[in-house]
Parts: C-alpha cells; sequence; structure tokens
C-alpha cells in the first residue's frame, strides 16, 4: 500500500492472483473501503490506503490487512489520512502488540481509537490541500532529482577530474606488491573501476589538494555497548542520492557501538556517518 511519506494509494502493479473459488463473495473489496494494515514490522504496522476504484474484477486482502467501511459521517480520505499522520507520529507503533519480530493490531484495539471529526465539509477541504501537498512535493523531488543526476559530471568538471571510461571486469589480478602496503585482501579494494577512479583523482590539475580524509576531519567514536532504537541511524534510514532520512525496519546490530555526532552505526552492518 502506497510508499513513504505521504503516498496513500493502492498498488496492483504485483498482486498476487487466486482461484474464484477459493474465496466468497463477501471477501471482494469494495471501491472506498479504508484497508488498514494490521500486521507488519513495527515501522509499518498502520499504514493506511483507499480502494479508490476496482481495476481487477474482483479484489481480496490477507487478514494482515483490516478492511474498514466508512458510514455518511466521515470521508474514506480524510480517515485515511488521519491513520497515515498517526502512523508516521508512531502512534500505531507504540500501541500495537509485538510478536514474532511482527506487530499487530486487533480490531478491537482499532475500534476504541479516538480522532478529531469536523464536519464532512472541512474533511473534503483537508484532503483536496493534502493533494495538492502531495502533487507539489512530487513536483519538487522531480526537479531535485534532476538536478542531483548531472552533479557527479559537474562536480568532477570544477575539480578538474576526467571521468575514467567503465571497465567492467569479472575476473582480474593484482601484483602481490600491491596489497603490502595495506594487507587488503577484498575484491572491490583492487577493483579496477575503483583503481581507476583513484588515478583520475590524483592526475587532477588540482592533485596538490589531494588529501587522506583523516587529515582535514576528526572522527568521533565514543562507544555504547547497546544502541538506543529509537536514536539509531544506520544506512537504510538514509535516501540514496538526496541525504534525506527514510523510514527503515532495520535496528541496531547486537555488540559495540560507534557513535557520530547525531548519528551512530554499529559494526556488523551499517557503516559509520
Amino acid at each position: 500500500m502506497g510508499g513513504t511519506d505521504l503516498n496513500e494509494g493502492v498498488i496492483l502493479k504485483n498482486a498476487k492472483r487466486i482461484p474464484v473459488n477459493s474465496v466468497s463473495e463477501v471477501d471482494f473489496i469494495q471501491a472506498g473501503e479504508v484497508l488498514f494494515n494490521n500486521t507488519n514490522s513495527t515501522t509499518w504496522v498502520g499504514k493506511t490506503a483507499v480502494l479508490y476504484e476496482k481495476t481487477l474484477p474482483s479484489i481480496c486482502c490477507s487478514n494482515h490487512v483490516t478492511r474498514i467501511v466508512p458510514n455518511v459521517r466521515i470521508s474514506s480520505e480524510y480517515l485515511s489520512a488521519v491513520f497515515n499522520m498517526m502512523q508516521r507520529l508512531g502512534y500505531f507503533s507504540k500501541l500495537s502488540t509485538n510478536f514474532n519480530n511482527q506487530a499487530g493490531i486487533n480490531s478491537e484495539t482499532l475500534e476504541k481509537i479516538v480522532i478529531l471529526l469536523p464536519s464532512l465539509a472541512i474533511q473534503n477541504r483537508l484532503v483536496s490541500e493534502l493533494d495538492v501537498a502531495r502533487v507539489e512535493r512530487d513536483e519538487a523531488r522531480a526537479k531535485a532529482d534532476s538536478l542531483l543526476s548531472g552533479i557527479d559530471h559537474w562536480l568532477t568538471k570544477q575539480l578538474g577530474i576526467k571521468t575514467p571510461k567503465n571497465r567492467v571486469a569479472n575476473a582480474y589480478a593484482i601484483h602481490l606488491k600491491a596489497r603490502e602496503p595495506t594487507k587488503q585482501l577484498g575484491a572491490d579494494y583492487y577493483h579496477p573501476e575503483r583503481v581507476d577512479a583513484l588515478r583520475a583523482i590524483q592526475a587532477a590539475d588540482k592533485a596538490d589538494k589531494v588529501v587522506g580524509l583523516g587529515e582535514i576531519v576528526a572522527f568521533k567514536r565514543d562507544t555504547e555497548k547497546e544502541a538506543d532504537p529509537d536514536k539509531y541511524i544506520g544506512l537504510a534510514n538514509i535516501e540514496s542520492n538526496t541525504g534525506e532520512l527514510a523510514v527503515t525496519t532495520e535496528e541496531p546490530g547486537k555488540g559495540q557501538c560507534f557513535f557520530s555526532i547525531k548519528a551512530m552505526s554499529c559494526m556488523g552492518g551499517s557503516a559509520l556517518i
């Protein structure tokens, strides 16, 4: 159902198909129903969507999804928006029951949740404003993605670095003496693409400014035996290209954790940010 942030639609692209005779008529979802994700990881439990129209003859859902039929007092879109707001704020993760690495909210608990219920006119206005905000958000992200897609070329040009040609190699050899300074034995470390990139940097016009990272920054390495999940940020929490925080189910690994200012990581999984 949807994705992250404010995406709240139902995606049927990878829907599974089952024999029609294995379900009954009451199992078919009707347009306008609100679908509540009642069992998932702690992060995603409570994710909600509305089935706006039936694009397939018959659609059913698993028992991990609670079907909600709003009455005339509340808009399906408004209810879905409120639930998704509560989910993003972590309300459902705190309310849910945890079992077997899963979190769940049953129908009895869901019935007792209290929400604000303005008039239908206000509900529809809020939903319309959210729709406008989503469009503006998508346009801004598309523009940012377009700008970021060309930043590598711009930056290498400014630094005077000629981008090396891609050399796809499934197998390659190195001299034993090339390994001696670092004692590295990882294949990625000696991959031709990495080696060519380093040579391009060193051969740039501004090569006299090439320095090791350790010469210009200080790494903060306060340690803690076990990280607080509420304060944990690993690589899975960072969106590629943008560097924005992303929702993830990744939890701190066991063992010693290194903290770096506001971000941190644990040995055995994430890299230090």
